[in-house]
């Protein structure tokens, strides 16, 4: 039972600091969408207020593992997610989540459907009695840190990769002109 209650503890460590850090990359996607759950406008720090959150309950998960404070958040925060689905369903238009980094997925059954994922890994998770030394949680956290700054650097790639083959074939259509119009152009 250990090791279930290690690897939920984990996925939710690793799970709410990527998404807080995301959320802090992105803050004004999840501004946009937390001012479509309200209908109203909200302040750009409510959106940083809740990368804070997300990100220091990963951290509360990570060093202090035991502690059921940050469970408890957790189960606050997918009350509050789950919320934002059943807006999202009962919506006229539809929501762009901004959950992971404003993906284009639309607020709804995805945010009702996690709920019980994370009530469960919060239960798993408070069966465990041994966890990992701070020396251990320190190092996790570098690797959640480094797979976090990953996911961008792997964007950027897909972008450039697309520029390139733009630009070549835009060199191509400018030589092809140039030829076809006797090649002195």
């Amino acid at each position: 039972m250990e090791v279930v209650a290690s690897a939920s503890q984990l996925a939710l460590v690793a799970l709410f600091i990527y998404s807080g850090v995301v959320k802090a990359w992105s803050p004004m996607a999840v501004r946009r969408m937390l001012e479509q759950v309200a209908g109203s406008r909200v302040h750009l720090a409510f959106a940083l207020a809740l990368a804070a959150a997300e990100l220091l309950v990963g951290l509360g998960l990570l060093f202090v593992p035991s502690n059921v404070a940050p469970r408890f958040a957790v189960i606050a925060l997918a009350i509050g997610f789950a919320g934002a689905g059943v807006v999202g369903l009962r919506s006229e238009q539809r929501i762009r989540c901004a959950c992971y980094g404003g993906h284009s997925r639309p607020l709804g059954w995805t945010q009702l459907l996690q709920f019980p994922v994370f009530v469960l890994l919060v239960l798993a998770a408070s069966q465990g009695t041994e966890y990992w030394d701070n020396a251990q949680a320190l190092l996790l956290f570098a690797a959640i840190l480094a797979a976090c700054g990953s996911a961008p650097i792997a964007k950027q790639a897909q972008v450039w990769s697309r520029l390139r083959g733009d630009r070549a074939a835009l060199e191509f259509s400018i030589a092809y002109q140039r030829h076809s119009l006797g090649g002195n152009q």
